[in-house]
């Protein structure tokens, strides 16, 4: 009789995560992961078809909790400016934080880095549209993905002072 496997799926992605945070994720592999599942490598690739695939999955969970709080945040902010301050700050931890699979990710090639990339712009868009519809404010539908581009121009030039990049947001918006 085979072996029944429960909740691998999210075994593999809490070793996957454990591995990465005291080895980096240059040691993150199938066979690595086989090792500390105790499964075997054929039985992971039925649940990720590669390691990017893994890493998409990890940063998809981590911005679906940040979105979780961000959206439970807007209720106690006093101005739609307060918002834009809280997204700006909320974004560039984000960042920060996955730096190490953002970087694996263009290693690997750049339809994977465009694809996250596009995914952040367009996930952005949503928080801020949905900031906006928080403070009853409404703007041409195409102006958030615009305006949310601003916040990955600033996790790429964090030099960049804030105001500045309020005021783009704004002037966009």
């Amino acid at each position: 009789m085979p072996k029944i496997l429960t909740n691998s799926e999210k075994k593999l992605l809490e070793a996957a995560r454990n591995i990465i945070k005291t080895n980096g994720v240059d040691d993150l592999s199938m066979k690595r992961l086989a090792q500390k599942t105790d499964m075997a490598v054929g039985t992971i690739y039925n649940y990720f078809p590669d390691k990017n695939a893994i890493l998409i999955r990890l940063v998809v969970e981590e911005w679906h909790n940040l979105e979780t709080h961000l959206l439970a945040s807007f209720d106690s902010l006093s101005s739609f400016s307060d918002g834009i301050h809280l997204l700006y700050d909320e974004f560039n931890g984000f960042s920060q934080k996955l730096q190490p699979l953002f970087s694996s990710f263009t290693s690997h090639g750049n339809a994977t880095y465009y694809a996250s990339y596009s995914s952040f712009i367009e996930e952005g868009a949503k928080l801020l549209k949905a900031l906006a519809e928080h403070f009853s404010l409404t703007y041409p539908e195409a102006h958030y993905p615009m305006a949310a581009a601003m916040f990955s121009y600033a996790i790429h030039y964090p030099n960049t002072p804030y105001e500045e990049i309020q005021a783009a947001i704004l002037r966009i918006l």
